[in-house]
C-alpha cells in the first residue's frame, strides 16, 4: 500500500509540473568552441553557457521572420537555429548545431 501511495504521489507531481518554455541548443563555433544556449521564450532571454566559463544572459532585442537577436552590453547572439553569430567585444564567431 505504501509503495502504491508513493507511486501515485510521483505521478501526480509529474502531471502537475509546469511546462517549461526553455530550449537547450548546442552549437560548435568556428573557433572550435562548444556553445550551449538556453532559449527561454517566456522570459525573452537566451543564456550562453560556454564550457568552463560563467554563463551570460542576453535579452531579446528584435525578431524578423525566422531570425532572432539577443544582446547585452558588448555581447550579441543573432541568427537562426541553423546558424548563429556570436559576438563578444570585437571577436565574432559563426556557430552551427
Amino acid at each position: 500500500m505504501k509503495r502504491f501511495l508513493c507511486a501515485l504521489a510521483a505521478v501526480g507531481a509529474v502531471a502537475t509540473a509546469p511546462a517549461s518554455a526553455q530550449t537547450l541548443r548546442t552549437f560548435r563555433c568556428s573557433n572550435s568552441t562548444v556553445l550551449r544556449v538556453i532559449f527561454d521564450g517566456r522570459r525573452g532571454t537566451a543564456t550562453i553557457v560556454p564550457f568552463g566559463r560563467p554563463s551570460i544572459r542576453l535579452d531579446r532585442r528584435e525578431e524578423a521572420g525566422g531570425f532572432f537577436r539577443y544582446a547585452r552590453r558588448n555581447t550579441e547572439l543573432r541568427g537562426t537555429l541553423q546558424q548563429i553569430q556570436w559576438r563578444s567585444g570585437a571577436a565574432e564567431w559563426i556557430c552551427r548545431p
